[in-house]
C-alpha cells in the first residue's frame, strides 16, 4: 500500500500542510481555519485514500489542534499530535525553516517516530481552570 505522510502546521487564520509521499515527493497546500477549509483539506485526505494511499497525519502541539485532531479523526483519519519539547530534531535543527521542518516531520512520521503528546479530555480541561 503507497502511503502518504500529511504534516500540518496551525495558525491563527490557515494552516499550511505538507503532503509526502514515501518516495520523497511532496507538496505543499494552505486552507483557511473555517468550516470551508477544513472540508477540503478532508476531501484532499480522502482522495488520496480512495487511490489507495495510507494517510498518516501529524500536527504540532499548540493550543488549537484539539479542534483540528476532532474534525479530522470525525473523518476517520488518525492524528498524531507532535510533543515538540520531546522532539528534539526538529527543535534543535541547524535549518530551522517551516519547509525543513515538515519535511522532517513527514519522515519521522513515515517511521512512526514521533513523540505524541497527551491531550487531556475537554471536561479535565474545563477543571483545571476552576
Amino acid at each position: 500500500m503507497r502511503k502518504v505522510s500529511v504534516v500540518v502546521d496551525l495558525h491563527k487564520k490557515q494552516f499550511t500542510v505538507f503532503f509526502r509521499l514515501v518516495d520523497g515527493e511532496g507538496k505543499y497546500a494552505r486552507f483557511s481555519i473555517y468550516p470551508e477549509g477544513y472540508q477540503r483539506f478532508i476531501e484532499v485526505l480522502q482522495k488520496y485514500r480512495h487511490y489507495g494511499h495510507e494517510v498518516k497525519v501529524a500536527v504540532e502541539s499548540t493550543g488549537n489542534n484539539r479542534y483540528f485532531k476532532n474534525v479530522v479523526e470525525r473523518e476517520g483519519f488518525a492524528v498524531v499530535v507532535i510533543n515538540t519539547l520531546k522532539f528534539k530534531v526538529v527543535n534543535e535543527s541547524v535549518e530551522k525553516t517551516d519547509r525543513h521542518d515538515a519535511q522532517t516531520i513527514a519522515e519521522f512520521l513515515e517511521k512512526d517516530m514521533l513523540p505524541e503528546a497527551k491531550l487531556c479530555s475537554q471536561r479535565s480541561e474545563e477543571l483545571r481552570r476552576i
